[in-house]
């Protein structure tokens, strides 16, 4: 790898510690780096407690810039180094505070403003990954193979993703993105809010605790999502499968889906509106309202089965169904002519079926 070091302020804090720390507090301390790619396909960026921009160029090199301006404390005390680690094909670059023993007195009398800038070249990278913890991070365009994100207390905005995998992982953070377009997703939350305005691919696997999550529009084959005192929303989805399972949350989807659906949810609400052939809703303690829609070719044959326990259910089915149908053991209407049915199973709650 070559390796090359601008410096606007200084050189490196590794290099000239006793120049740095005779620095005004109030003057801002820059070091820049510049990597050639050359063969590095891996790229993983990790930095604490900072404002983060990750911008892409045409260049064949990453920049790094590096500024920090420290409004209390002392610099031995206080500062991060920018540092790195290669290993092959990979390229990690990373910000480290400089005093390490010192924990204590650094994150009680320690009062600093980090800027990161990082451009990337356009070159033959396959992965890429990111980390952060306390920062605000910002990223335009990512087109990888794979792309991966780990961010804790942390807000971060993404333009738009394009890849075959893509991983992310966020608790107390908030994570906003534009679109992605990725073969398999995997979205794991706790604490936090994850906004995406479109997702686009083949199969997405969730995971949410304490969070909120909404995809505005999805495009998906296959759905697989795990809820713990959470809120799902799908409001314009188009899919084949769709399964949830959730404890303490809240479930809505209003979905295009040809296939099957099942949704399990105690503790909380379950609202689906669609037209799936099969259809299971298992919930407790919550109101269940499902609406399902009419084929836009016809095709308008359905089952539907909803279980509910200390909760209402509503069901409203198209105009003119016909259907074969079932409330507990007690009530059972045969319809010869169709193969649609609905099988409700209600306790200590109302139910409302209804046309139209």
């Amino acid at each position: 790898m070559d390796l090359s070091i601008k410096s606007l302020s200084v050189l490196s804090l590794a290099l000239m510690p006793a120049f740095i720390f005779s620095a005004h507090a109030s003057e801002p301390v820059v070091v820049e780096k510049n990597y050639q790619l050359g063969s590095i396909k891996k790229l993983n960026l990790a930095f604490k407690h900072a404002e983060i921009s990750v911008v892409h160029t045409s260049s064949n090199e990453i920049s790094v810039s590096h500024v920090q301006t420290l409004i209390a404390g002392k610099p031995e005390h206080c500062f991060y180094q920018l540092r790195d680690k290669q290993q092959h094909d990979s390229l990690r670059i990373y910000n480290q505070k400089s005093d390490k023993e010192n924990t204590w007195f650094s994150n009680n009398h320690c009062k600093l403003k980090q800027e990161i800038s990082v451009k990337i070249g356009r070159a033959a990278l396959g992965k890429f990954a990111f980390e952060a913890q306390h920062s605000q991070a910002s990223i335009d365009d990512l087109d990888y193979k794979s792309v991966q994100f780990e961010v804790a207390h942390s807000k971060l905005n993404i333009e738009n993703i394009k890849a075959e995998k893509l991983n992310t992982e966020s608790a107390h953070a908030k994570v906003n993105i534009a679109q992605v377009e990725a073969v398999k997703s995997k979205i794991e939350s706790t604490h936090g809010e994850v906004s995406i305005e479109k997702l686009i691919g083949m199969n997405l696997n969730g995971e949410a605790n304490h969070s909120k999550v909404t995809i505005a529009v999805s495009e998906i084959e296959n759905i697989d999502y795990d809820l713990g005192h959470s809120k799902l929303k799908l409001p314009e989805h188009i899919g084949d499968q769709l399964a949830i399972e959730s404890t303490h949350s809240q479930v809505v989807v209003m979905s295009k889906i040809t296939g099957d659906v099942s949704i399990e949810n105690s503790h909380g609400s379950v609202d689906f509106v669609g037209m799936p052939k099969q259809l299971s809703v298992d919930n407790g303690h919550g109101g269940v309202k499902v609406t399902q829609l009419a084929a836009d070719e016809g095709d308008d044959e359905f089952t539907i089965k909803v279980k509910n326990k200390h909760g209402n259910i509503r069901l409203r089915l198209p105009e003119n169904s016909q259907y074969n149908y079932q409330l507990n053991n007690d009530e059972k209407v045969t319809d010869k002519n169709s193969n649609n049915s609905v099988n409700i199973r209600s306790s200590y709650g109302t139910v409302d079926v209804f046309e139209g």
